[in-house]
């Protein structure tokens, strides 16, 4: 075959291949882009509902800036250091506000939950406004020697921990579980200062309160049928590609560039994926990914893995949240609540015999506890917190903490972390230890 021929039957085939390469192109990008569809059941929302009324609380607060600053958050240009007659005019001043979040506090709550891309959340910063505000009430009544007030301010701080994640995605249960040991870390201190019969009321209301907390795993739930809805609203208008980094409006409340990929062989890994995905692979496998991290939010915290989870494209992996430092935090809370409700019944008990008990066993017997509490850091669900008795006034009580492993009571040494890490990690080793270590 001649050099003529060659480039008639390339010209030939290129004729009837050409038509057949665009239409299968063109198929491609109709099945790849085609709007994504998903079922978002309707949300069912209370009336009244305690999440208006606590927005309506935090409009009523006065001088939020000074609340925030006598509670030693950082405000820009403030070094102020505020004296107790400061602190208790700042109180004085939000009766109304206070009064109102209490109303609040007794009413159902459901999460107002848009749905959609736009949704960042704004009532959880009024949320932490009004914690912060509990917070100082309680510091002023317990400056003041009204330890029975402090109580009370510092459980309804508990309560509006408990409250925040019902309904709500993950982000609320992480403030939730900020807000809750907010109100649990004074009354630790003010447990000595509180008559048997006071503290038997403080630990019943404790038990009521953290009996009704969410599961962790039911905001993964909500986390994954929020994201779904925002993928679908944002997929419908827009490519994959498009939505991939280069729209700010898209997923704005994640903070994404192209530019943090290391190098052009990423962004290409990245780009390619979205084009051999359709739409509805993305929202299918995003869903997908939540449900392994729900299935492993459901068992016991010491026995969860925890492993990195991807949904194959860039646009649902950072997505995902990171779900071991969330169901940490989470666990954190719960693990102090019930410590606490222990610690209070231990006081009841000292007050009424003279002496602690052999085990915790004995407060249930004694209607002073409901029941043992188990530990939420055991790598099974029925392992009781640990108690030992070591004298007539002396006792340790505590958690196996993060890492599952009872080390007798030994506790988690905090004192060679670097300053920025002082907090409960994941592989911290030791115990949990109750008036020893702190959040």
């Amino acid at each position: 075959m001649n050099r003529t021929s060659i480039r008639r039957a390339f010209l030939r085939n290129t004729v009837v291949a050409a038509p057949l390469i665009a239409t299968a192109g063109f198929l491609w990008f109709r099945h790849i882009d085609a709007p994504p569809t998903v079922t978002i059941p309707a949300v069912a929302l209370p009336s009244p509902n305690a999440a208006d009324t606590l927005l309506v609380a935090n409009s009523q607060v006065v001088n939020t800036a000074g609340v925030d600053s006598a509670m030693a958050w950082t405000v820009e240009g403030s070094k102020h250091e505020f004296s107790l007659a400061e602190k208790t005019n700042l109180v004085a001043e939000n009766v109304r506000a206070l009064a109102t979040l209490r109303q609040a506090l007794d009413q159902p709550f459901g999460n107002n939950l848009a749905r959609r891309a736009a949704l960042r959340h704004g009532e959880l910063v009024a949320y932490r406004s009004l914690a912060r505000l509990l917070t100082l009430e309680g510091q002023v009544r317990a400056a003041h020697g009204d330890y029975v007030g402090a109580t009370r301010s510092a459980l309804d701080t508990v309560a509006l921990g408990v409250m925040v994640p019902r309904g709500g995605v993950v982000i609320h249960t992480a403030i939730g579980s900020m807000i809750q040991k907010m109100g649990e870390s004074p009354l630790w201190d003010d447990i000595d200062h509180l008559s048997p019969d006071q503290a038997d009321a403080a630990r019943r209301r404790l038990e009521s309160l953290t009996s009704s907390a969410s599961p962790f795993a039911d905001s993964l739930r909500e986390e994954k049928l929020s994201v779904k809805a925002m993928l679908v609203e944002e997929l419908s208008h827009m490519t994959a590609v498009q939505a991939w980094p280069n729209n700010p409006r898209f997923l704005n409340t994640i903070r994404f560039n192209a530019h943090d990929w290391a190098n052009a062989a990423e962004r290409l890994r990245g780009y390619t994926a979205l084009t051999l995905r359709s739409k509805q692979q993305i929202v299918d496998h995003y869903a997908a990914a939540l449900d392994s991290e729900i299935a492993d939010a459901e068992r016991p915290y010491g026995v969860a893995e925890y492993p990195t989870v991807t949904s194959g494209d860039p646009i649902g992996d950072n997505l995902i949240p990171n779900v071991g430092r969330l169901r940490l935090l989470d666990t954190g809370a719960r693990m102090d609540g019930r410590l606490l409700a222990c610690a209070l019944a231990l006081r009841a008990y000292k007050g009424q015999h003279g002496t602690y008990p052999e085990n915790l066993d004995t407060l249930v017997t004694s209607g002073l506890l409901a029941a043992v509490p188990s530990d939420p850091f055991a790598r099974a669900d029925d392992v009781p917190v640990h108690y030992l008795r070591l004298s007539s006034s002396k006792y340790r009580l505590y958690s196996v903490g993060p890492d599952g492993v009872d080390d007798g009571g030994a506790p988690i040494d905090f004192t060679n972390k670097p300053t920025g890490l002082r907090f409960l990690q994941a592989s911290d080793g030791g115990d949990w230890v109750a008036g020893i270590s702190r959040f």
